[in-house]
């Protein structure tokens, strides 16, 4: 083992101290670690320094020995505690099991007294009980031989009351099975009545939708002439005619002058005044023909914003309509959804006619007087030319005017014929509606009598069944509460009465199919009273021409 602080050690370190090896470096180590940086290789090396840095890591090792070892010492001596702890602890807990051992010896020798005592005192109570149990079986012998006398009679008392209650249950269900297949009969008498009416319904809907598609044919054609009419009628008719006129007057001049160049008698002034009369001509009917597109386009613009307005008031009523619809889903208002349709319906057929108008203006109208308006300036372009081709014009021109009369006027005839057929078929279809009205009220007052008729037998029916099953009830109560008097130990009547709970859970079954008919019944003529006013509407509807 070594030691710190050896005397010679230490007495050699002093010695070396004294020889001043050491002075010229006592410097601490971080100053002379920068100042061996500047010195060269050859002058670093010096044995006093070695041999210090030697002596101070052997110093260093002896240092982590010694603690080393002093922690080793210290556990040495903490686990040497903890085992004088430990054993004093182990002959603490033996001098405890020697006592609790001596305890337990003592119990022991108390248990065995005990057990003594309590062996003499079952036998002495086994034999009590056998006494007991001799007497007990021989009064139960006693009272089982009376019990079997009195459920014998309770027995056959059962008996007959079980076999009177089949018999009620037997006629009870013949009765409810009668009311079943009246009420069978009922239905499908009822079922085909429906059909029947159902067909000759949806024949009067089909006659009504053919008269109705043709009226809207004819409504449609109708329509279509008469936006032509009018966008001939502001004014374009007498234009047009008094053009043809002045043309006409102008064609006889030109063929004056055509004559009189023939016969070698050529007037030139007359000739140009005619030629300027028909370029005043054209001038003029170029300035008609632009206050014309002007006003076609005004009315074009004013045509494109009335639809804006249309289209926005058809989307309101329609929001209204939809938020109404879903808000009333439960209880709807039939009134109001009905004149909110009506409302929409207007509004479509207000839409629909300014989009024809404004089609025909776009795709006919406007596009024929810019094509008049183009030649119009063409011919004013050209200025002044020759005979021929100036009559050549004017011909043309007239051919031109002449077919826009014939036009208007076969539209007009078209129009009157259409406008007279229109009325016809319109006079047909309100006739016709009357008949089918009067039809729809036959066939409206022949399903109130079957209804009524069948109400009444229902309600027969059911009257009938009520009183069964009053008097079917009162016999069951009488027959549960003398079973209830009944000794409830017997193992028949418990037989008994789950039959009597059978055929009373078979009542209630034919109870149950009863109702649920009546309501089959009643739910089908329901359908039938909301039937009549939706086909009175829809015949309504389709039988009304717009004007």
């Amino acid at each position: 083992m070594f030691r710190f602080n050896h005397p010679k050690e230490a007495a050699k370190l002093r010695e070396k101290r004294k020889s001043g090896l050491l002075s010229t470096f006592s410097l601490s180590m971080s100053d002379l670690s920068k100042s061996c940086e500047n010195l060269s290789t050859v002058m670093l090396y010096n044995p006093g320094l070695e041999f210090e840095r030697q002596q101070r890591e052997e110093l260093e090792k002896l240092e982590s020995k010694r603690k080393l070892i002093e922690e080793m010492e210290q556990k040495q001596k903490t686990n040497k505690a903890e085992l004088e702890r430990m054993q004093q602890e182990v002959e603490s807990q033996r001098k405890e099991t020697e006592i609790v051992q001596l305890e337990i010896r003592k119990q022991e020798e108390n248990l065995k007294k005990r057990s003594f005592h309590i062996e003499n005192r079952m036998k002495d109570l086994l034999a009590e009980k056998e006494k007991f149990e001799e007497e007990r079986l021989r009064e139960q012998q006693e009272i089982e031989l009376q019990k079997k006398k009195q459920e014998e009679e309770i027995f056959g008392s059962v008996k007959e009351e079980l076999q009177r209650l089949q018999e009620l249950n037997q006629n009870e269900k013949a009765e409810k099975m009668q009311i079943f297949h009246e009420l069978e009969k009922l239905k499908k008498e009822k079922e085909d009545q429906y059909l029947k009416l159902d067909v000759e319904k949806k024949r009067l809907e089909a006659q009504e939708r053919e008269q109705a598609l043709l009226v809207a044919n004819l409504e449609e054609q109708l329509r279509d002439k008469q936006i032509m009419i009018q966008l001939l009628k502001r004014g374009d008719l007498q234009r047009i005619e008094e053009e043809k006129k002045n043309l006409e007057d102008i064609r006889e001049s030109l063929l004056r002058v055509k004559e009189a160049r023939s016969e070698a008698e050529e007037d030139c002034e007359e000739l140009e005044k005619v030629q300027c009369n028909f370029m005043d001509f054209k001038r003029k009917q170029l300035g008609q023909l632009t206050d014309l597109e002007r006003d076609l386009v005004q009315e074009r613009n004013h045509l494109e914003k009335q639809m804006i307005e249309e289209q926005e008031n058809l989307d309101y009523l329609k929001q209204v309509h939809t938020e109404h619809l879903n808000f009333d889903k439960n209880t709807p208002d039939t009134a109001l959804a009905v004149e909110e349709c009506n409302k929409i319906r207007l509004c479509e057929y207000r839409l629909h006619h300014k989009e024809r108008q404004l089609l025909y203006l776009i795709n006919n109208h406007l596009p024929a007087l810019l094509e008049e308006k183009q030649r119009a300036s063409e011919v004013l372009d050209r200025g002044l030319q020759s005979l021929d081709n100036t009559l050549y014009e004017v011909e043309k021109e007239m051919e031109e005017k002449e077919e826009q009369l014939a036009q208007y006027r076969a539209s007009a005839s078209e129009l009157q014929q259409l406008q007279e057929t229109f009325e016809f078929t319109a006079n047909v279809a309100r006739q016709e509606e009357k008949v089918w009205k009067k039809e729809k009220e036959i066939l409206e007052s022949r399903q109130k009598q079957q209804r009524e008729a069948l109400e009444q037998a229902v309600a027969k029916l059911e009257r009938r069944h009520s009183a069964l099953q009053r008097h079917s009830t009162l016999e069951i109560e009488e027959q549960k509460q003398k079973l209830a008097t009944l000794n409830n130990s017997c193992r028949e009547q418990t037989g008994l009465q789950a039959t009597v709970e059978a055929l009373e859970q078979d009542r209630e079954n034919l109870d149950l199919q009863i109702q649920q008919l009546k309501q089959k019944i009643y739910e089908g003529d329901r359908v039938e009273k909301g039937y009549p006013g939706a086909v009175e509407e829809r015949l309504t509807h389709n039988s009304s021409p717009s004007n």
